[in-house]
């Protein structure tokens, strides 16, 4: 049997670009072979098997046949008898279809290398109108590698539209759809993922509601490439880290860069709407169950919209105190904090994208919440103080703290 380093390892080697995942492909060979041989199989479509030793995946080299509509509807012949051109000719992209052997040579029957070279995301054969995934991958490609030049071959953004044009999206899976649209969240232009779902017309077929949003014209297009094009590196420099871990310690954790930006997006988005915070709420919970979004995302985004004033006040003194109070108190923060921490690191975010760069109080804000939540219960308590009367008082001792902690400079 003959075994090949496939994929996306290949591509971004040979791209310099860094890869921490390898994919292998062995041909000549039968399950059984590789059972002998200590090797464990995971796949449940196809064969797929766990090396004994690194745990890397290697798959049996296959072909595919069309049986019905969507990603699924795949009948997989793996006999030793295919080849690896055979193989690498069912995959989704030439700059994918590039196989290395354990000598270094580059086994390239598609032309891929040639596309790496003219930055191009072009389709193997037609084969690729056979699986929607397909459309998802393609326009996260031409995310991840926009700032390298990359651009979709005209062809296959045809084959893109005719896939659209004849269903094929709509046999898309939520699940598949949040795990490609997360994915890309992560990448330095994420806003190419959007425009060229957008421009190949399968994002009304995934999220009809964000589509729709998306349309409300060039202002909506200029804040979401705004917004994902933070580097990651820039999103770090974004989160409040040494305050944060100052004041918080252990308590506290950050937000993703996945998170940050979907949650952002969604804020620029209802910032274009001039609606009320009820009507922003539902569009927001609508474009979640439309991707399938995790329910903490969700919460976030709901929190975002529900304490705007938090995310958008720039300057904030004592005067401000009863005002922070009940903020705290009916985002449950006394009780847990992370979610005010959260909404600060939005804010953050979210005002240096705006190009608001006047301090943001964030700060303050955090350090007037952690020492409000410091304070006793039990030592009001010993003070005399009961029933609706401890409520009051500390109530009251929450908000002298809080005013004090607005009016020191920190």
């Amino acid at each position: 049997m003959d075994v090949y380093l496939v994929g996306g390892a290949v591509r971004d080697k040979l791209l310099g670009f860094p890869f921490h995942e390898k994919d292998w492909v062995i041909v000549g060979a039968t399950p059984s072979t590789l059972i002998e041989q200590g090797y464990t199989p995971v796949g449940k479509d196809f064969p797929v098997f766990l090396h004994p030793t690194t745990k890397e995946e290697y798959a049996l080299a296959r072909t595919e046949r069309k049986t019905a509509p969507g990603y699924t509807g795949f009948e997989f012949n793996t006999s030793k008898d295919v080849t690896l051109e055979e193989d690498l000719l069912r995959r989704d992209l030439t700059i994918n279809a590039i196989a290395q052997k354990s000598d270094g040579s580059i086994i390239d029957p598609y032309g891929g290398q040639h596309d790496l070279e003219k930055k191009i995301l072009r389709h193997v054969s037609p084969a690729f109108a056979e699986d929607p995934v397909r459309i998802l991958r393609v326009a996260r490609f031409a995310a991840r590698y926009h700032h390298l030049g990359f651009h979709v071959h005209e062809d296959t953004l045809t084959l893109m539209k005719s896939m659209v044009a004849h269903g094929e999206a709509q046999y898309l899976v939520k699940e598949r759809v949040w795990k490609e649209f997360e994915r890309a969240l992560k990448e330095k232009n994420a806003h190419i993922f959007l425009e060229v779902l957008r421009g190949c017309g399968a994002l009304v077929s995934v999220c009809p509601t964000l589509s729709k949003n998306i349309q409300l014209g060039a202002p909506c297009i200029h804040y979401l490439k705004e917004i994902s094009s933070l580097s990651i590196d820039g999103a770090d420099q974004l989160h409040p880290h040494e305050y944060t871990n100052a004041i918080w310690g252990d308590q506290s954790s950050l937000l993703s860069v996945s998170v940050l930006r979907f949650t952002i997006t969604l804020l620029a988005l209802a910032s274009l709407k001039n609606n009320d915070t009820e009507s922003l709420i539902d569009n927001a919970n609508k474009i979640c169950q439309e991707l399938l979004v995790p329910k903490h995302y969700n919460i976030l985004i709901i929190d975002a919209l529900t304490h705007t004033k938090l995310l958008s006040i720039s300057e904030i003194t004592g005067n401000d105190s009863a005002w922070l109070f009940d903020t705290f108190k009916r985002l449950d923060g006394f009780r847990r904090p992370n979610k005010v921490i959260d909404l600060l690191q939005i804010k953050e975010a979210y005002q240096h994208i705006c190009q608001n760069f006047l301090s943001t109080g964030a700060k303050r804000i955090s350090y007037a919440l952690k020492s409000s939540c410091e304070v006793s219960a039990s030592f009001l308590i010993q003070q005399g103080f009961s029933g609706k009367a401890l409520g009051s008082a500390i109530e009251a001792q929450r908000i002298k703290i809080i005013k004090q902690c607005l009016d020191n400079s920190l």
